[in-house]
């Protein structure tokens, strides 16, 4: 008997809307959503939790200003 659910091991995460449309866009290249939830929530594999962060720290890195000192 199939009840037509299945379960999967993985992490909820909870972002603002930028942060979620970035990590999907990961997804083309990790594989790394299981399910798109909602606007600011995605279900991630668990495996892929620290490549995301990682990704995310570089987009940081990139787009913070720094002022310079004087």
């Amino acid at each position: 008997m199939s009840t037509g659910y299945r379960s999967s091991k993985g992490v909820l995460i909870t972002c603002d809307v930028p942060t979620k449309q970035f990590i999907m866009s990961l997804d083309a290249r990790l594989a790394c959503v299981v399910s798109d939830l909602d606007a600011t929530h995605v279900f991630v594999k668990k495996d892929s939790v620290k490549e995301i962060q990682r990704e995310l720290e570089q987009l940081h890195e990139k787009n913070v200003y720094v002022r310079p000192r004087t």
